[in-house]
């Protein structure tokens, strides 16, 4: 470690030959050790280094020679470095094979920024935000998973935010387009095998065959039926109302090809639908389960409403009741000799009026009956030969047979 004094004029002042020569060796061993020292040099000029020894730092002296500029600790750590705050184009600290456009700048006040080819991708703005694709940029940002790539995704040019799943399940109520998609409900009691008598003879509720004379099988395992679809395809219509114009995203679980309005669908590829038009999707040629259609560009967990939710919403379109002794209605003032009036409603309001049928229904005390006035809220009942007695008040059992009403699409 050495020091040397540079007060005065001559750096190296005259003197005998061994003089001189002491006085360059000193000069030199300062310059070669960085003037190294415990102390400041005594004569100091701008941007002289300076090791400092007693503090561990290594100094520069600055442009007006007025203090000392720390760089970097004497053991090769940086203790603060200054840069200058720099633009998303011009970086004051950019990666060399990156190109001068990526790297890190202040773009204000107790800022800091990334950006990549000139584009500012995230800004930690003091203490109040962290603020991604700062300016409105076509700019995405993604999470991967442990084995989904796309976890979490911000799609800036579509201004959407998509998520795969929230808690391993959907990501909220009333996705999925299709009703009855584990397709559990069976108002009409269809049997696994039974070949249909017509074409788009209904099966399942909001299935139905579309070839006549095929049929559709399944098997049961912890709640989840899996369908064996005809060469034919067995299709659901989804009611327009409840369709905005957008993209959507088919899945489900088998073997089975589908289409959606007539055109090919992969397992979780998408279509386009439009908004308050019908749309058709069938299924052919194997199996499926855990059918959804829903909206965006992801397929997501299969959407798991109640058994309650899901016959509600497919009684919009069937509704029947054929158990023995089900309670039907309670009969007001008689209107006539011979039949009385009854008013019954619908579980849920159907779609349109329904069309009616009463097969081999029968009623205690009654052995034939006629119905009218079927609307989409209520129904009004008739039955023929119970009482000519004026302002009778009773009640009425459906004892065989069923009563069925349909608004299917």
């Amino acid at each position: 470690m050495a020091t040397y004094d540079w007060t005065g004029t001559d750096i190296i002042p005259n003197g005998s030959g061994s003089v001189v020569r002491a006085d360059l060796n000193d000069a030199l061993l300062a310059l070669f050790s960085q003037n190294s020292s415990a102390t400041a040099p005594p004569e100091t000029v701008a941007y002289m280094p300076w090791a400092d020894t007693a503090n561990g730092l290594f100094k520069i002296r600055n442009a007006a020679n007025s203090d000392w500029i720390t760089l970097y600790q004497l053991d090769g750590e940086w203790t603060t470095i200054a840069l200058e705050n720099g633009t998303a184009a011009a970086p004051s600290l950019y990666f060399k094979d990156s190109g001068t456009d990526t790297g890190v700048y202040s773009p204000g006040a107790d800022q800091v920024a990334i950006t990549t080819a000139g584009v500012q991708r995230v800004n930690f703005n003091g203490a109040t935000e962290v603020v991604f694709n700062d300016g409105g940029a076509d700019v995405d940002f993604r999470i991967e998973g442990d084995t989904e790539p796309n976890l979490f995704v911000i799609d800036a040019g579509t201004d959407q935010v998509r998520v795969k799943n929230l808690n391993g399940g959907p990501l909220a109520g009333m996705r999925n387009l299709l009703i009855n998609g584990n397709p559990i409900i069976n108002q009409r009691g269809y049997v696994s095998g039974t070949a249909t008598s017509v074409g788009n003879e209904y099966t399942l509720d909001r299935w139905r065959v579309v070839t006549s004379g095929q049929s559709i099988t399944w098997t049961d395992s912890n709640n989840v039926r899996t369908v064996t679809a005809p060469a034919g395809g067995i299709e659901q219509v989804i009611e327009g109302l409840n369709i905005l114009s957008g993209t959507y995203t088919l899945s489900w679980t088998g073997t089975a090809t589908a289409t959606v309005d007539g055109s090919s669908v992969a397992n979780g590829g998408q279509v386009t639908l439009t908004g308050g038009t019908n749309a058709t999707v069938r299924f052919s040629g194997g199996t499926f389960s855990l059918a959804q259609l829903e909206p965006g560009t992801v397929a997501t967990p299969f959407e798991r409403r109640s058994y309650g939710q899901e016959l509600a919403l497919c009684q919009r379109y069937y509704y029947q009741t054929s158990q023995t002794n089900d309670f039907y209605g309670r009969a007001g003032t008689v209107s006539a000799t011979t039949y009385h009036p009854i008013i019954h409603e619908f579980p849920v309001p159907m779609r349109i009026a329904p069309n009616f049928s009463s097969a081999g229904a029968t009623f205690t005390s009654a052995n034939s009956s006629v119905f009218s006035n079927a609307t989409t809220t209520r129904r009004h009942l008739s039955l023929i030969g119970l009482s000519n007695t004026p302002n009778l008040d009773a009640y009425y059992f459906l004892a065989t047979g069923s009563l069925t009403w349909t608004a299917e699409l």
